[in-house]
């Protein structure tokens, strides 16, 4: 009997000793994650003139964002505005009937978005694809594919099928949602400390590309009459924006963002680990 009681009161006192040493991981794994957020905000902070907004925007992978969203937002924001007044006098359509040819560009946008991160994730995760590689892709082809639409829409291929024409727009802003995974992404590659600040430069760019694009547009047909040419000038900065995104176009965190690469989840397990020895 006094056998078995020192053997229960032996596991009892065993399983408090791992609960206890399992309590002190925990605490010491919490302390860790601590001091490296806070060495990683001191490291980022205001003091250190080569870390934040002005050296980032000294980085042509920032500007590549810039030009992108820019030269994207030219084409987007225009059509936008534009596009029922198109379906109007180009196509000849009647305004009852422009509900759903104007819902259709943007339901396929919709779904182009969210099959492009399905895609993007499985070529970086499954296929080992490198992360520049798959944001060229993705822009690249978010932007070259509307053009080439556009450029069709600006022929005389469309010019007596309005029906092709629509066809055509609806492919462009359907294609154009395939940079979700290329310039909406690329501010967490580059910044993920900065990554609100890169964001809004590059969102500012293409409202800024509204603005312009907008009246530029509506002077454009007011002087010529002519939607080829509108579709055209959307198409050029569309080729320009995708050459300047696939040279300047970055994948890993810059120095002026100021990420440390000793600070993540392998760090500070093998930081726990050392305390816990010491």
């Amino acid at each position: 009997a006094h056998t078995l009681l020192d053997a229960i009161t032996q596991q009892h006192d065993q399983q408090q000793q791992q609960q206890q040493e399992q309590q002190q991981q925990q605490v010491l794994l919490q302390q860790c994650a601590a001091a490296a957020a806070t060495s990683s905000s001191k490291g980022a902070s205001s003091s250190n003139p080569n870390v934040g907004f002005w050296p980032l925007m000294r980085r042509k992978e920032v500007w590549a964002i810039a030009v992108a969203q820019y030269t994207a937002g030219w084409g987007l924001y225009g059509l936008l505005a534009w596009l029922p007044s198109f379906f109007i006098e180009h196509c000849g359509l009647e305004l009852s009937q422009l509900g759903g040819f104007t819902l259709a560009p943007y339901l396929l946008q919709a779904v182009v978005g969210a099959s492009a991160g399905i895609l993007a994730d499985h070529l970086i995760v499954q296929r080992s694809w490198g992360i520049r590689n798959v944001r060229v892709l993705m822009q690249v082809a978010g932007m070259l594919g509307p053009a080439a639409c556009l450029f069709a829409v600006a022929s005389p291929l469309s010019a007596h099928s309005p029906y092709l024409a629509t066809g055509l727009i609806t492919l462009a802003m359907g294609m154009s949602a395939l940079t979700c995974s290329g310039v909406s992404a690329s501010h967490l590659d580059i910044a993920p400390r900065h990554a609100g600040v890169v964001f809004g430069v590059g969102n500012t760019a293409g409202t800024l590309a509204g603005l312009v694009a907008v009246p530029g547009l509506g002077y454009v047909l007011q002087q010529t009459g002519n939607w080829s040419i509108a579709f055209g000038l959307a198409a050029a900065h569309n080729v320009v924006g995708a050459a300047l995104w696939a040279k300047w176009v970055g994948d890993k965190p810059l120095p002026e963002d100021g990420a440390e690469p000793d600070v993540g989840p392998a760090a500070t397990i093998a930081m726990a680990l050392k305390l816990k020895a010491e």
